[in-house]
């Protein structure tokens, strides 16, 4: 009886670990055809096998080390991380000592970096790598922007939800009028299509648009269509025509004409983890998602599909993504220095 259970257990044994090899063969099979959904599936799978793998015994440990670094090489083609080795742009802390930026958006040549607790835009020129600064002692807390396709303003939105216009030919700052249609907006994000602001009020779960005006911008009518929409954790917004939301706990919100849309992120792995901003623009068949827990840049495709996950050894706190339209060109804010790398 005791020969019985051991062959019995051993049985069971070289089974699991069939089971395992198994599984990752089957993922590797999957990635060749390009689906990542069903490699990560069974990626998963296989681990949670591999957790129950007995290690009592030289020889079952190293098994268990053997398959445990077979599948950590699958997930490394799953995952599909590249390390990028980014130029170095500047360093506006070498400008002033007290910058407090949080933020960067590219128009033309330039970067405008900013934070709302900084009184002065740094207006980067990407070839010349000059740094100049404009004071706006009198509009404050500049907090997240957006730039329409013909490039010829950068539009603020503050903490308080004012907004503020920066026109680069005469390199001012110009406070805006603007209204809402709720009492108590709380205004996470801004974009814009069409010269008209797409405002994102997380407290009161909608998207405003506004059109302009001689002073700014209308009061804007609720955009959001469809009722039950969750945007209490929205964080940043993308406008290409579609609408794109980021929420907080990484789902992504897809609107068309003010309608959800159906949208799900497939094959990226680990899950995005309280990621910040959300960038693609009309020129590019790209989503980016920053993700500065994690110090990567996801890039995704724009049915959600997983494309490609990047990230460098430099990068202690990326904070701020601005990008080029067609997305081939990424800037990214890290403390104070600007960052420019090629996807």
């Amino acid at each position: 009886r005791r020969k019985e259970a051991r062959d019995a257990e051993a049985r069971q044994y070289l089974n699991l670990t069939q089971a395992i090899a198994d599984k990752k063969d089957a993922a590797e099979a999957s990635l060749v055809y390009d689906d990542k959904s069903k490699a990560a599936i069974l990626i998963k799978e296989a681990e949670n096998l591999l957790a129950t793998l007995p290690q009592n015994e030289k020889t079952e440990k190293d098994k268990f080390l053997e398959l445990q670094k077979m599948l950590a090489a699958t997930a490394e083609k799953l995952r599909n991380i590249k390390i990028l080795k980014p130029e170095l742009l500047v360093d506006l802390s070498e400008k002033n000592t007290e910058a407090k930026v949080r933020s960067i958006m590219k128009i033309g040549s330039s970067l405008i970096a900013y934070g709302p607790e900084d009184n002065s835009l740094y207006v980067v020129n990407t070839v010349t790598k000059n740094v100049t600064l404009k004071k706006h002692d009198s509009i404050k807390n500049l907090y997240r922007s957006a730039v329409p396709a013909e490039e010829d303003k950068v539009v603020f939105v503050t903490k308080d939800n004012g907004v503020a216009e920066y026109n680069p030919k005469d390199d001012s700052l110009t406070a805006k009028t603007i209204a809402f249609s709720v009492a108590k907006p709380n205004i996470a994000d801004i974009g814009i299509y069409n010269r008209k602001i797409y405002s994102l009020d997380a407290a009161n779960r909608q998207i405003y648009k506004h059109n302009p005006t001689a002073l700014g911008y209308d009061k804007g009518s609720a955009w959001i269509k469809s009722g039950g929409t969750d945007l209490a954790d929205a964080v940043s917004i993308a406008v290409d025509g579609d609408v794109f939301v980021l929420k907080q706990n990484g789902a992504i919100k897809k609107y068309y004409t003010g309608a959800e849309q159906p949208f799900g992120i497939s094959g990226l792995d680990p899950i995005l983890n309280k990621p910040t901003i959300i960038w693609t623009g009309s020129g590019s068949d790209k989503i980016l998602i920053l993700e500065p827990i994690g110090k990567r840049i996801v890039a995704l495709d724009k049915n959600g599909k997983f494309l490609a996950q990047y990230t460098a050894p430099e990068w202690q706190n990326p904070i701020g993504l601005t990008a080029a339209d067609d997305g081939r060109t990424v800037y990214v804010l890290d403390g104070s220095k600007i960052y420019r790398v090629g996807l």
